[in-house]
């Protein structure tokens, strides 16, 4: 029961339509997502937590920004974006 008041308070108001809440992706998507995100993951929450904390300015977020898409990240938001548009094919 506290988990479902919990999703019900924390999570129901933020709900949107439109992404499927199970996306399936290709072997080859699959571990070409996961080399990006091995990458990604940890040096996205280490510069977070710098912009949280002070450590870094905001100034920089735009460079920040730059970084992330140098690292790859561009393609894996494009595996996801090729999951959406099946899903929209599919509807």
């Amino acid at each position: 029961a506290n988990y479902r008041s919990t999703y019900q308070t924390n999570l129901e108001p933020y709900e949107t339509a439109g992404f499927p809440a199970i996306t399936y992706f290709t072997e080859e998507e699959t571990l070409a997502m996961n080399d990006l995100a091995v990458i990604l993951q940890p040096y996205i929450e280490t510069e977070v937590a710098k912009f949280i904390a002070g450590k870094r300015s905001l100034d920089e977020f735009d460079a920040f920004q730059n970084e992330l898409k140098g690292m790859g990240a561009g393609d894996y938001l494009a595996y996801y974006q090729k999951a959406y548009e099946n899903y929209l094919a599919t509807k």
